[in-house]
């Protein structure tokens, strides 16, 4: 009888706890969201925060607020939701930058992976390296030649330390044995500012958003950081294809969450993300950021940015970055 009651209890348990992951599912959100953003509005990570704030608002008829909390490459914002209740009220979009940080730092103020709920990746970018069309730097191997002859003389501009194209620039200063200097700036339109003003040498950043100067012939593509070549600049090679193996830099921008949310709520925001991000009018808004939509839902982006972690420590030992 004992045990017949037992079962009984656990059963109720199970129904019960049944009943409240399809109510918070239901119920959610019950007020509005907060979507913190580690930059300054009007960049790609901003843009992108917008165009989903605007589309869960819709959907889920609730209010979603952007929040800009810029500074220290995103980890300001990154602790602010890393510590908020795990209630889906407060949640973070985020670029690549956000690993990278943490495989920067040597005491992080918080775990990269574990102190987030991966909720879904949005979309993909490609880095580039490039100099103003003014240069006499016609392509990679003049770049490294010039890099040689003048040790430390080279620069480049980068949108803020601890950012991947910083990473992807010291990867390869490494990898090539060359001397070069960083220069970091607030945000990738200051550092295409400073490149375009002849202040730096060159500029390791999103295509993108550097993409309209280099359709007016501003700037100069010398190369593409990545596995393949961009669909955006299809006629400029990849570091690997002109001889410069494992220089990578794929930049992506996703949504998290603090850790331990209810899996009720990652479903459905999942769900109302993806659904989103099949409209033909979000489609359009993406393609003039000059981003490729992806589809990652929440375990394989977080195995994915789990590995990818593990790739930029990697990368730091390589190159013998320093710490933080």
């Amino acid at each position: 009888m004992k045990l017949l009651f037992w079962c009984r209890q656990a059963v109720l348990v199970l129904i019960g706890l049944a009943g409240q992951s399809a109510f918070a599912q239901e119920s959610y959100p019950s007020r509005p969201v907060n979507i913190v953003v580690g930059f300054a509005a009007g960049g790609p990570t901003d843009s992108l925060a917008r165009i989903v704030a605007h589309g869960l608002s819709q959907s889920l008829g609730q209010s979603f607020i952007v929040n800009n909390k810029a500074g220290a490459a995103g980890q300001i914002a990154a602790s602010m939701v890393a510590k908020a209740p795990p209630d889906g009220y407060t949640l973070l979009l985020t670029a690549d930058s956000h690993l990278v940080t943490a495989a920067l730092r040597k005491n992080p103020s918080f775990d990269a992976i574990n102190d987030f709920t991966f909720i879904r990746q949005l979309a993909q970018s490609h880095t580039a390296l490039m100099v103003r069309s003014t240069s006499d730097i016609k392509n990679v191997a003049e770049y490294v030649a010039r890099a040689k002859k003048e040790p430390g003389a080279v620069n480049f501009a980068i949108s803020g330390d601890g950012t991947a194209p910083y990473l992807t620039g010291m990867l390869f200063s490494a990898l090539t044995g060359i001397t070069t200097t960083p220069v970091p700036y607030r945000s990738l339109g200051e550092s295409l500012t400073a490149t375009l003003a002849g202040n730096t040498t060159s500029l390791w950043g999103g295509i993108p958003s550097a993409l309209p100067s280099l359709q007016r012939g501003e700037l100069r593509a010398l190369a593409v950081a990545g596995p393949r070549r961009s669909s955006l600049l299809p006629d400029v090679p990849t570091l690997e294809e002109l001889g410069y193996k494992g220089v990578t830099g794929a930049p992506w921008f996703g949504l998290l969450g603090p850790a331990n949310m209810p899996p009720a709520v990652v479903q459905r925001l999942d769900a109302a993300i993806k659904t989103l991000w099949a409209k033909p009018e979000t489609i359009e808004r993406i393609r003039t950021l000059n981003l490729k939509i992806v589809d990652v839902g929440p375990q394989a982006f977080k195995e994915e940015a789990r590995q990818e972690l593990e790739a930029y420590r990697g990368i730091v030992k390589k190159a013998n970055l320093p710490l933080n």
